[in-house]
């Protein structure tokens, strides 16, 4: 299933639900709409689920885009840079846009928003080995004692507050360039009924928080995404 939806008019988002058990996708759309580069890397891959997600999310990106500049999809274009970001660069009134694509276990998602830095993220909810000792590394120590409140890690509560938190500094942290390279603990999130939001940026990352709108939300009961943009 795909889903697409706007974000204030700024940003649209496509998610597609992976599950080739029970024939949900359509492998072969999306493997038309890739370029020779694109199938040559697939190729590569092999045919586990890494090949999937990559298979799904860059033609689920070339359908959005196709449909926002009105272009075919053959006729974007696409630089890759050291860190493995994706850079639209043809035809020439697309540079202006921001991409973002993450993937994970059933599912892929990809972001784009015009003259705005932009990242997104997905991840499956799961249980999983030290789910505690991710928490103490990704997390501040009051993001850390919001959690402690929740009760036992792995609890329901707890798992949704963490994987929330979770998803939205790896959203920061794309829309910085940062990737790996900054502890995502250097952004501080706060989570409530209202939704979650960045409320402190460490000073040795630079920026600040307000710079930063939060979309998280859960479109699906495994899975918790979010999308952070601000001024480019």
């Amino acid at each position: 299933m795909a889903m697409a939806d706007g974000f204030g008019g700024m940003v649209e988002v496509a998610l597609e639900t992976i599950d080739a058990a029970r024939g949900l996708v359509d492998f072969a759309h999306y493997d038309r709409l890739l370029d020779h580069d694109e199938r040559r890397r697939l190729a590569d891959m092999g045919a586990a689920g890494p090949a999937v997600q990559y298979l799904v999310s860059h033609g689920l990106a070339r359908r959005l885009l196709s449909r926002l500049l009105d272009v075919e999809p053959a006729a974007l274009g696409f630089l890759v840079d050291g860190s493995g970001k994706r850079w639209l660069t043809e035809p020439a009134l697309a540079r202006q846009w921001s991409l973002s694509i993450s993937h994970t276990t059933g599912m892929v998602g990809v972001a784009a928003a015009r003259s705005c830095a932009l990242g997104f993220d997905v991840q499956h909810v799961r249980r999983q080995p030290d789910l505690q000792g991710v928490a103490a590394e990704v997390c501040g120590l009051s993001e850390l004692a919001a959690l402690s409140a929740l009760g036992e890690p792995g609890s329901p509560p707890w798992m949704r507050r963490f994987f929330t938190m979770w998803t939205v500094k790896e959203a920061w942290l794309k829309a910085c360039g940062l990737g790996a390279s900054m502890p995502a603990r250097y952004c501080e999130v706060e989570v409530d009924e209202q939704g979650a939001r960045i409320v402190r940026i460490d000073p040795t990352a630079g920026g600040e928080a307000e710079r930063w709108q939060v979309r998280a939300w859960w479109p699906g009961p495994e899975h918790a995404a979010c999308l952070v943009h601000g001024s480019a």
